[in-house]
């Protein structure tokens, strides 16, 4: 039996992952015109940035296990930073429920067109409208659930009888380089949609749902309650018990995902990379 107390803590890979990111971190303070000794020393200013980056990290498509070594790369590099971290380690928290760590099963489109119907039929009309929203424009569970009509931008809206369709994300959300995007806020991402029935549906959706006003909610209950009838409706259908572990609302966005690398192939590859990072136009 090996000696625990003689193991390294860390594997050389983890030890060069947190080393690269840290690299990373403090290359961008410098570009922003930071002082990096003086921030990095200053427990305020040092949680603050780790905040901002996190968030950075969160939009650009990275995955949680980034920040977490960030954050553990800190904290082997200035150990009296322990303890101080905690906005930050919160960041990581939220980023975690937004999306959890077990892996989503994939949703088809054909279980997406299940929702959509018996949700209809049911009356979940709000429900119905953000699964559609979820899945069209591969967003992340969270965006249609805090979103208003006004992100959502059909040809309609603008007069025009066809076109494109787009999902409006505030740049609070989607940074495309974290240190420029502080100094533009109130910016906008866009999440594009090209398939001229998904779109039809959605502005079917949003007269069913009674969405008209540009400051209305797409959904006015808690994110508990979109879970619950996430749960319901997967009941009502009769899914399997053994396909509905790891089927949660993060699944439409995989799905998509999936079904566009299904119909593109291999060189889906870059857009998909562009659509789940919702680059700007």
């Amino acid at each position: 039996m090996s000696d625990l107390t003689k193991l390294p803590s860390r594997s050389t890979a983890t030890r060069a992952c947190r080393r690269r990111l840290l690299k990373t971190f403090l290359q961008d303070l410098l570009d922003d015109g930071a002082s990096v000794d003086v921030l990095m020393q200053d427990p305020g200013l040092r949680s603050e940035a780790l905040v901002d980056y996190g968030q950075y990290l969160y939009a650009s498509g990275h995955s949680a296990g980034d920040l977490r070594n960030l954050l553990l790369g800190v904290q082997d590099d200035y150990p009296g930073s322990v303890g101080t971290l905690r906005a930050a380690w919160n960041v990581l928290a939220e980023w975690q429920t937004d999306e959890p760590s077990e892996p989503h099963q994939p949703a088809p489109l054909m279980l997406v067109r299940a929702f959509i119907v018996f949700g209809v039929m049911a009356g979940l009309d709000r429900f119905v409208l953000c699964v559609a929203l979820g899945y069209f424009f591969a967003l992340r569970k969270s965006e249609p659930l805090r979103g208003v009509r006004s992100q959502v931008r059909l040809p309609q809206d603008t007069g025009r009888s066809e076109g494109p369709a787009f999902f409006r994300i505030p740049l609070a959300h989607q940074k495309g380089r974290w240190a420029r995007a502080r100094r533009h806020p109130g910016g906008w991402q866009h999440a594009r949609l090209d398939d001229p029935t998904a779109i039809n549906l959605l502005r079917l959706l949003l007269v069913r749902a009674g969405i008209s006003r540009q400051e209305d909610a797409l959904w006015v209950e808690s994110p508990h309650a979109f879970v619950a009838q996430w749960n319901f409706v997967c009941d009502r259908i009769g899914l399997d018990h053994s396909l509905k572990r790891g089927f949660t609302p993060g699944s439409l966005r995989t799905g998509r995902s999936t079904a566009l690398y299904e119909d593109l192939g291999p060189g889906a590859i870059p857009a998909l990379r562009f659509l789940l990072r919702h680059q700007s136009e």
